[in-house]
């Protein structure tokens, strides 16, 4: 099972939390986590890039030039997004362990009550719960797709000459859907495509359409981050309907996938425009 859940937070301090704090969301991430299961906690913080969830920045705070402001006795929202169900497992049972009523977690050492959380599209627009299956098997078969970025959005493209590390940093087709379908292939019963044919697919038969998308920086701890965010349309020209429904369903993943680099830390929280991710 796929899951997205919203939670809604009560600040019970005030403090200046830096925009990018997905740092922070992490580390709270991992801690519910080694509430219940300390050995899986550990092995999720050792396994690198390659993590079956994601983390939102902090939303509700008045953003300011330094970061974001959080005062006392305000309401706050964040959502996690789960790929696999016994993470998930672990997870919704932090939560409802009846030997933890005051639940609370800590961002950046601001100190949140929990008042909330659900994973019902029905109750959040950001929250939602559905499956691999469900996701190939109601794939639509439209030639145009647009999704929006929520947040900071980049992807790693290695190193080049002296080690020099390389990102891209605009919403290219490619280095989007193959984001998407290494991270399905990954954690799905069963690959989705091909990568290196899906990556020719792409090249030859998407191309960007429309876009309203501007670059920002976010400054983590050991250094800046450049990308984009925004909305962007992609429009199939030629393909069989297969791969068209393949890049639908995987615009359809997005919502609970993220997209590139650092999903795990804020950025990359993207959603599709005009489809329910719960299907």
């Amino acid at each position: 099972m796929l899951t997205s859940t919203v939670i809604r937070l009560r600040a019970r301090g005030s403090g200046l939390l830096p925009r990018a704090m997905g740092e922070f969301g992490h580390a709270a991430f991992l801690a519910i986590v080694r509430q219940v299961a300390p050995d899986l906690s550990q092995a999720l913080h050792d396994a690198g890039a390659r993590l079956p969830y994601s983390v939102s920045p902090l939303y509700g705070g008045r953003l300011t030039g330094r970061g974001v402001q959080v005062q006392p006795d305000r309401t706050y929202w964040m959502r996690f997004t789960i790929l696999d169900p016994g993470l998930y497992a672990v997870f919704s049972r932090y939560f409802a362990d009846s030997s933890a009523p005051d639940v609370a977690i800590t961002l950046g050492g601001v100190p949140f009550a929990v008042e909330e959380l659900t994973s019902s599209a029905k109750l959040d627009p950001w929250a939602g719960y559905t499956t691999f299956a469900k996701l190939a098997s109601s794939a639509a078969c439209e030639p145009v797709v647009a999704l929006q970025f929520w947040s900071l959005t980049a992807f790693s493209l290695g190193h080049g000459p002296g080690a020099a590390a390389r990102y891209g940093i605009l919403p290219d087709p490619v280095l989007v859907f193959d984001s998407l379908l290494r991270r399905w292939n990954r954690f799905a019963d069963a690959p989705l495509a091909d990568p290196n044919e899906w990556r020719q697919w792409l090249a030859e038969h998407v191309v960007v359409s429309a876009h309203r998308i501007r670059s920002e920086s976010w400054q983590f701890r050991q250094h800046p981050q450049v990308g984009f965010v925004g909305d962007c349309t992609y429009q199939v020209v030629g393909g069989s309907a297969a791969q068209v429904r393949q890049l639908n369903a995987l615009a359809d993943f997005a919502f609970y996938a993220g997209v590139g680099m650092k999903t795990a830390m804020g950025m990359g929280q993207c959603r599709r425009v005009g489809r329910s991710a719960s299907v």
